[in-house]
């Protein structure tokens, strides 16, 4: 049996081993960019549940306020609407009186 084909095609050991070299190398690269982008996404998600639990506890704050507010609107409309109607009683007892 003879061999007819090229013999510098086949590589020899070195070049095999620095060309494996060489692709572990970036695909260990690209795993460790990825590693790096999923911590990043991690911290940045940390951070952004972090202020999302103050924005609740500001919202409760001004939920609170406001339900305070509109109570005080409240009584002052009942307030409001007790003097018109001591006025209008207070009008009606001088509709009666007459005036010589």
């Amino acid at each position: 049996m003879t061999f007819t084909g090229r013999i510098d095609i086949i590589a020899p050991k070195e070049y095999i081993t620095s060309k494996i070299s060489v692709n572990l190398g970036v695909k260990l690269g690209r795993f460790n960019e990825l590693e790096q982008k999923i911590k990043g996404i991690i911290e940045e998600y940390s951070v952004l549940k972090e202020r999302n639990l103050e924005l609740e506890k500001l919202l409760e704050g001004k939920s609170a306020e406001l339900e305070e507010a509109n109570n005080k609107i409240r009584a002052l409309h009942n307030e409001k609407d007790a003097v018109r109607t001591k006025v209008d009683m207070l009008l009606d007892m001088l509709h009666d009186v007459e005036v010589p």
